[in-house]
């Protein structure tokens, strides 16, 4: 009989330490776990720090890790915030990151460059355009029957299309010759729809045959 009350005195001092333990502890491994799960502002800033502009959606997600607040607009825009408007970043209608509205100020400056790469680019190809359709011009029809390789022609009346290529990097371009008028125009050749002049480039007297040296 005294064995089994102190066997029983044992049990009931171990549950109560047990419940004890667990009413102490428990408050503790719950505010662990929040904290855990909880991502500061200066941890969502470092990772911003990695993002370029250009950046796929999927990529931009890898990068924060944490998933954030997610907004779609009917154009297809997204809009993605992490933390309390710690990061703000916004996608085109590609799924490609273009701009940042906190958290991320290297965007606006990547997008300020590859805008001005694109203008000089541009600039540069319709600077090259316009010489390459001033030198087609003005190339004699003559020149241009002498090189089939190069040149591609078809007549229609009294009108000659003549096709040509600069570059690989150009678009092909058009010359047209009004026999009745000997003026020739020069388009950027257009593959789609029924009228192939695309952009006019060029206007001028046809020249029909080459200048010769006159050797005395």
């Amino acid at each position: 009989m005294k064995k089994s009350i102190t066997a029983l005195v044992s049990a009931s001092i171990i549950a109560g330490s047990f419940i004890a333990s667990i009413q102490v502890t428990s408050p503790k491994t719950v505010l662990a776990t929040k904290k855990k799960k909880s991502i500061s502002s200066k941890t969502l800033l470092s990772r911003a720090k990695k993002l370029k502009y250009g950046m796929s959606l999927t990529q931009v997600k890898r990068i924060m890790k944490v998933k954030p607040t997610e907004m779609e607009e009917d154009q297809g825009f997204i809009n993605l915030t992490y933390g309390k408007d710690t990061v703000i970043l916004g996608f085109d209608e590609h799924k490609k990151l273009t701009a940042a509205a906190s958290g991320a100020p290297q965007i606006a400056k990547q997008g300020e460059k590859i805008v001005q790469k694109k203008k000089k680019e541009h600039t540069k190809q319709e600077s090259f355009l316009k010489s390459s359709a001033q030198y087609f011009g003005t190339k004699s029809f003559e020149s241009i029957q002498n090189n089939p390789g190069a040149f591609k022609i078809t007549e229609d009346g009294k009108l000659l299309y003549v096709l040509w290529k600069p570059d690989k990097n150009s678009p092909i371009l058009l010359r047209v010759d009004n026999t009745s008028t000997n003026i020739t125009n020069v388009y950027i050749y257009n593959k789609h729809g029924n009228d192939p002049k695309g952009r006019h480039l060029y206007t001028g007297r046809t020249i029909v045959q080459k200048k010769r040296n006159i050797v005395y």
